[in-house]
Formats: C-alpha cells, sequence, structure tokens
C-alpha cells in the first residue's frame, strides 16, 4: 500500500492464451494486455486505484485487432495485517468500465463491478 496521500504508479502485462478447444465456437486467440496504472493512499490502510489497458487480440482465425481495453477503477482496504506484512486481508472492490471493443475481442461490451478478499498466511 502506499502511505497516505502518496501515488503509486507502474504497469502490469499479461499473456493469455486460449485453445481452440476451450471455446465453444472453436475459434481460440493469444491476448496480450498492457495496462498502465496509479494507486492513491487515501489512508494507512485504504487506497483507491484505476488502469487503462491497451489489448492486443491474435484470433486463430481472422485479424489481429488492438486498441483500448476495459477501464477499471477500485478501492483497496487493509483490514488486518502482521507486523512483518504476512498475514493479511484485504478486502477490495472495483468497477470495470466496458469500454473496449467488445466486437473485436478488445473488451466485456459491460460494466462489471467486483467484490473480493485477499487472504494470505
Amino acid at each position: 500500500m502506499p502511505g497516505p496521500f502518496k501515488a503509486e504508479i507502474g504497469a502490469v502485462g499479461q499473456y493469455k492464451s486460449i485453445v481452440d478447444d476451450h471455446v465453444l465456437s472453436g475459434d481460440g486467440c493469444d491476448l496480450y494486455t498492457a495496462a498502465p496504472y496509479i494507486r492513491y493512499g487515501l489512508a494507512e490502510n485504504l487506497a483507491v486505484f484505476g488502469d487503462v489497458p491497451f489489448v492486443q487480440n491474435k484470433p486463430s482465425n481472422g485479424d489481429t485487432q488492438q486498441g483500448l481495453g476495459d477501464v477499471e477503477v477500485g478501492a483497496e482496504l487493509v483490514v488486518f495485517q502482521d507486523i512483518f506484512g504476512y498475514p493479511f486481508i484485504i478486502p477490495h472492490a472495483e468497477v470495470s468500465f466496458g469500454t473496449g471493443d467488445e466486437d473485436k475481442g478488445l473488451g466485456n461490451g459491460k460494466t462489471l463491478c467486483t467484490v473480493g478478499v485477499s487472504v494470505a498466511r
């Protein structure tokens, strides 16, 4: 977590290979994602974040598509953390906006809300 009123800026990369056998239509793809993000500490144990992904979709059959993915914003709250960093409990919530083109395989085409808890020991 960034400290109170401090920002963390970074980028996350991801690669997914979806084989043809795992898709009902039989058309798999390779998805490449690069997402710059910012996380800002509102308090010692509370942070908000946002990311803007760039997606490249290389389908087995068809043309490669690339562009903006689904933009996400959210918050994380550290409810418990040991002095050495583990164990911890962090509830989090995020909203993913349907900014990526669903027809090109760059996003979901819908606004989605996700709520969860990360736990480690």
